[in-house]
């Protein structure tokens, strides 16, 4: 199964949801944003993080959220602020039939969502399991996904397809979100995502979200 037109129409709908899942599981539900100056505090955070950007300086790591924070400070004094990232990882592959193994690393503290992705062009025997677990059996072409969140566990896990005749690409996806310093519980908060596209033709979509109050 051609992947080409579903992978423009899939990373709209990967970025799409990395917000809605950042709406629904990390913003306060009584945050109200901080009225007046909004526009142009949401214009500054937007134009220091494309200048970061665009001089390879944005660091955009979940293990750099702390040093982006204190690079933001310098330039957003008088507020306090806390950043957030959403962002995606990716094991990838073909299956010809046969055996094929895939272990990839899976953080369960950071983990908002696992999913395994399949374009079956043939298949006869088609068994893929997760740490032996059995997540998919089918002899039919097509697309397939499966959740895999109750299949996996914190480190690192195993993926085994195996089938008498195959042709199939297939997709591992793990959506993370990390964040950086605590948000208070109360009071207004103002936020700004800026989405970061995959590099080296990459389906690997980050959101930084940077959150700031007085």
């Amino acid at each position: 199964m051609k992947r080409k037109g579903f992978i423009a129409t899939l990373e709209a709908i990967i970025a799409s949801t990395m917000f809605l899942i950042f709406i629904a599981t990390v913003i306060p539900t009584f945050v109200q944003p901080e009225q007046g100056s909004t526009s142009i505090i949401e214009d500054r955070i937007d134009n220091i993080l494309s200048s970061l950007d665009n001089s390879g300086k944005l660091g955009a790591e979940p293990e750099n959220i702390t040093e982006l924070e204190s690079t933001l400070s310098q330039y957003l004094q008088g507020y306090q602020l806390s950043v957030g990232m959403n962002y995606l990882n990716l094991s990838e592959g073909t299956h010809a039939g046969g055996e094929t193994i895939n272990t990839f690393q899976v953080n369960k503290t950071r983990a908002q969502k696992e999913v395994l992705r399949l374009w079956i062009d043939e298949a006869s025997g088609l068994d893929v399991r997760i740490n032996g677990e059995t997540v998919l059996t089918t002899s039919q072409s097509g697309y397939y996904s499966r959740e895999l969140s109750s299949y996996t566990v914190d480190g690192e896990n195993t993926a085994n397809i195996t089938s008498d005749t195959a042709n199939l690409d297939y997709q591992i996806e793990r959506l993370y979100y990390a964040q950086g310093n605590e948000m208070p519980s109360e009071g207004s908060i103002t936020s700004l995502g800026y989405l970061i596209p995959g590099t080296n033709n990459q389906l690997e979509p980050k959101e930084i979200r940077v959150f700031v109050w007085r």
